[in-house]
């Protein structure tokens, strides 16, 4: 499961992101997610649907997936960047219907949490060209 995040400090110390976790909630089960620390060969796919000179034509359009920052969050600053995460033994028409909930836990050792709940529209998909299925 690929992440794109926007994280804001709100102290005025300066921190980092330690660690990122997730644990996947289905059918009243939660499972721990392995975070993924590499995604340098994934992109960002969305197909874009056009028409030239009266003819429907859909476009790939590919973007690199840019990993979440390591760099110091200061204070009222946002970092932004993706986060992915391998959920194994759990089918992709399941995730639709889960509850996930991301935590980062900062250099503080403070942990944050975001509950969010499917379904997950997306117009776009994560693609690695090494993988072809």
């Amino acid at each position: 499961m690929f992440f794109q995040v926007w994280v804001v400090n709100k102290n005025e110390t300066p921190t980092t992101v330690k660690t990122w976790s997730l644990a996947v909630e289905m059918d009243g089960n939660k499972t721990q997610a392995e975070y993924v620390p590499d995604i340098s060969k994934w992109h960002h796919l969305t197909k874009v649907h056009e028409t030239h000179q009266g003819l429907s034509v859909v476009r790939d359009v590919r973007e690199k997936l840019i990993p979440f920052s390591t760099q110091p969050l200061h204070h009222g600053i946002p970092l932004e960047g993706w986060v992915c995460f391998l959920v194994r033994g759990v089918k992709e028409s399941s995730i639709q219907a889960a509850t996930v909930y991301l935590t980062l836990v900062d250099s503080f050792g403070k942990s944050h949490r975001v509950k969010r709940s499917g379904p997950w529209p997306s117009e776009s998909q994560a693609v690695n060209p090494d993988m072809p299925w």
